[in-house]
């Protein structure tokens, strides 16, 4: 299934009209004509199947019919620190692909690159949850200090910082204190990590400080790396639960 998507302004009771950009990859790339059954989301979890109406002056789809998707079971949040431009897009594009439901992008102390282009963020989102035929899409925040990002995760059941490789494993730290939590909010910082008094900052304010093992990881191998493996948990942990019920 092809998967596009409508910002919700652009969706009413009966119709939707596709922007330029997912436009010319139907009309374009796809080669899709009117009649065509074409499936949409508006990232907030609802499916559409349309058909192609009209394809000027603008792509308009007729609602044949809609559903809800399945909410995810697990709020998944990713702070990480800025890094170079390109890295974060990887971060972004395949954090969205892995599931994650927030990123926050920090500006710490070791903040060396920093871009607040959201606009091409917001592009890099769209493709991959396309991509991933996901239906509902991250949001982004830009965060300005470590301060600011613990206040505004502070609704979060369980925060994890990645800060230093002598603290405990992440998934053994995991195990012993996960008990069905609903949101949990991973945390990596930039390129040369957090500073000492961030680390204490996070730990002072209930962040669980775990490591990733004793091999140096780049920002981004290390903040997909530990939203895969706590995904993978959570399945397994479901898994489980189903087996024994």
């Amino acid at each position: 299934m092809e998967l596009f998507y409508a910002q919700p302004e652009n969706i009413s009771e009966h119709h939707i009209t596709l922007d330029a950009f997912e436009a010319k990859h139907l009309l374009t790339t796809l080669r899709k004509k009117p009649g065509d059954i074409v499936y949409v989301t508006d990232g907030l979890g609802m499916l559409y199947k349309t058909k192609i109406q009209s394809v000027r002056p603008s792509v308009l789809l007729e609602i044949v019919n809609q559903k809800t998707g399945n909410e995810p079971l697990h709020r998944i949040g990713l702070g990480v620190g800025f890094i170079r431009p390109n890295r974060l897009d990887f971060v972004l594009e395949k954090g969205t692909e892995l599931g994650v439901n927030d990123f926050y992008l920090i500006r710490s102390e070791n903040t060396n690159y920093m871009s607040t282009n959201a606009k091409r963020y917001e592009k890099i989102i769209r493709q991959a949850l396309k991509q991933s035929l996901k239906l509902y899409k991250p949001v982004l925040h830009f965060i300005s200090s470590l301060s600011e990002f613990t206040s505004q995760t502070s609704n979060y059941e369980f925060r994890i910082a990645a800060t230093s490789s002598m603290a405990s494993p992440l998934l053994t730290a995991f195990r012993q204190v996960y008990r069905n939590q609903h949101s949990i909010l991973i945390t990596i910082g930039p390129e040369g990590g957090f500073s000492k008094p961030e680390m204490d900052m996070l730990e002072n304010d209930g962040f669980l400080c775990v490591s990733l093992g004793d091999t140096r990881l780049r920002s981004e191998t290390a903040a997909l790396s530990a939203v895969a493996a706590i995904q993978s948990f959570l399945v397994y942990i479901k898994e489980a639960s189903i087996g024994t019920g």
